[in-house]
């Protein structure tokens, strides 16, 4: 056995420790990079996949066909994908991920509701909870909505208890800081949330960041009283649902102590259990206390959809509201 195997296999933890060990190396976080790289890495790394990055910039990024794929070779050559703003009719695409019929499922987590127990006004459990319950009963959502279903359970299939009654409101005359990020679907939700605060004399101010700005939350949570965000999972529920529990840095920020202390031991106890069934259990009654207790509140599930031109064919969309590259091609026009 040559010594980097025999390395390797002397630090892999027991099955009994972390049963979800082998979703943990095929994540991003657990990429091969060469120890020399070019210092444009980030922006053209070197993979493994279908494909290779041949051209990237802030709105453009060419994928190539793979030649050293270890599997079939993708049925396009090169896919362009562009970032506008607000591209028009006539303006030649292919594929557009916008509201669709192409394609369309419904997004696999949730559109939320995330309030900080650090601001003095939502310091106290009790305030969280009537304010989470006087924007959820009744939902905010339609039901004749055509974008979005009302969320009663952080994935489509759970069903959470609803949050805790709460005896301490807001005063008239509250202002509420919300921050979200540039989504189409968070602007109509934003001005639900507004209006249903402003009956009771609360105002609601929406800060809408740019994606880049609201990544970096150290820069705005401490100034924020609401977050609106969104989470889709991946191919992997089980190991989804673990990631989106365990390091959604928001979501960190929020829990402290005590809470936190409590979801590190239940993550823990998840990673030990063989079984995906009793995983997934488990991770439905962590979605439980974070909703009746108001950590989160689940608001909507977006309808995920694509606009596909009718040469397109091989068109599916995964779990995560995106299409697998390497199965598309394309039509023969004549």
């Amino acid at each position: 056995m040559p010594w980097w195997a025999a390395s390797a296999y002397k630090t892999l933890p027991s099955a009994s420790s972390d049963w979800l060990w082998p979703q943990r190396l095929i994540s991003a976080n657990a990429s091969i990079v060469p120890p020399r790289r070019a210092a444009n890495f980030a922006q053209q790394p070197v993979g493994s996949g279908p494909f290779r990055v041949l051209r990237h910039s802030p709105q453009r990024l060419t994928l190539q066909a793979n030649p050293h794929y270890y599997r079939e070779r993708p049925l396009l050559d090169e896919i362009d994908l562009w970032v506008i703003d607000t591209p028009s009719a006539q303006q030649g695409f292919d594929v557009r991920l916008e509201g669709g019929d192409s394609a369309r499922t419904l997004q696999s987590a949730c559109t939320y509701l995330l309030p900080n127990p650090q601001r003095p006004q939502l310091a106290s459990a009790d305030t969280r909870r009537w304010l989470l319950r006087l924007l959820s009963h009744p939902s905010v959502i339609t039901a004749d909505d055509p974008l979005r279903r009302p969320a009663y359970g952080l994935l489509p299939d759970w069903q959470q208890p609803p949050v805790a009654a709460g005896s301490s409101p807001l005063p008239a005359g509250s202002r509420l800081r919300l921050v979200t990020y540039e989504l189409p679907a968070f602007q109509p939700l934003a001005r639900a949330l507004a209006a249903r605060l402003a009956a009771h004399g609360i105002t609601l101010e929406i800060h809408t960041l740019s994606y880049p700005r609201y990544e970096n939350h150290r820069s705005w949570w401490p100034d924020t009283d609401l977050v609106l965000a969104s989470e889709v999972l991946h191919d992997d529920r089980d190991y989804s649902c673990h990631e989106w529990f365990g390091s959604n840095p928001v979501l960190q920020q929020a829990l402290t102590g005590e809470n936190s202390a409590r979801m590190d031991a239940a993550l823990l106890a998840i990673q030990r259990q063989p079984q995906r069934e009793a995983r997934m259990a488990a991770y439905q009654q962590i979605a439980d206390w974070l909703v009746a207790e108001g950590w989160l509140l689940p608001l909507s599930y977006e309808l995920q959809g694509v606009l596909a031109s009718p040469a397109v064919a091989g068109l599916k969309l995964g779990l995560n509201g995106w299409m697998d590259f390497s199965s598309l091609w394309l039509r023969d026009e004549n």
